[in-house]
């Protein structure tokens, strides 16, 4: 329960880094705003539900795809042109996500397989942001939310992908073990939400594709 509402704590803190910034327009700064809000409802949401005693796996298989997508176009409207993978990247991992989804459903399991490779392509995807955006950004890089969005996907999803994908093995041989793991999921959980402040609050009049010194 303590943990339940520290990751609850962390979620607000998001969300009042958001409501006390304002956003500047464009695609980038809407997508960034979409998935911080986002994941803090869910967040908050699936926190009431665990308080409560209810399950919320589901929500936050759903929201596993959702993330995915909207992280994928994020990292598009960073650098501000679409690449021809997007499309495909996308109908690929949705179309694995609902087929193990349908695989798992009514049994108290996640869907390890879509998650570890959705993290496979988001942190490579946002290493090659992150390397742009050094060799791009002509100021002091802690004042480019496009590093501290870098570092929220590279940390979480590096980190939490690899807990994550035992999880359901282990809940079946060693469930101590397991907890333990997930554990540490919910530790990297505080993390991300953090560096999403920190993320709402480096927000700038414009993206990374305006930035560059040439």
């Amino acid at each position: 329960m303590y943990s339940t509402l520290v990751i609850m704590a962390s979620a607000l803190f998001a969300l009042l880094c958001r409501l006390r910034t304002p956003f500047p327009p464009g695609r980038f700064a809407q997508l960034v705003e979409s998935w911080v809000l986002l994941a803090v409802a869910v967040e908050l949401v699936g926190g009431v539900l665990n308080l409560a005693g209810w399950k919320n796996n589901d929500l936050y298989i759903v929201f596993c795809a959702v993330e995915f997508v909207l992280l994928t176009f994020i990292a598009s409207a960073a650098r501000g042109t679409t690449s021809k993978w997007t499309g495909p990247v996308i109908g690929v991992f949705l179309a694995g996500w609902l087929l193990e989804f349908a695989s798992i459903w009514g049994q108290n399991k996640f869907v390890i397989y879509s998650l570890m490779a959705g993290a496979f392509w988001l942190v490579g995807l946002y290493l090659l942001r992150l390397w742009e955006l050094v060799n791009t950004w002509s100021g002091d890089l802690r004042n480019a939310p496009q590093f501290w969005l870098c570092l929220v996907v590279l940390l979480y999803f590096g980190a939490a992908a690899p807990l994550i994908g035992t999880v359901n093995y282990f809940n079946g041989v060693d469930p101590p073990l397991a907890k333990r793991l997930y554990f540490g999921v919910r530790v990297l959980c505080v993390i991300k939400f953090i560096l999403m402040g920190i993320t709402c609050l480096r927000m700038r009049p414009t993206p990374l594709a305006d930035e560059r010194t040439g």
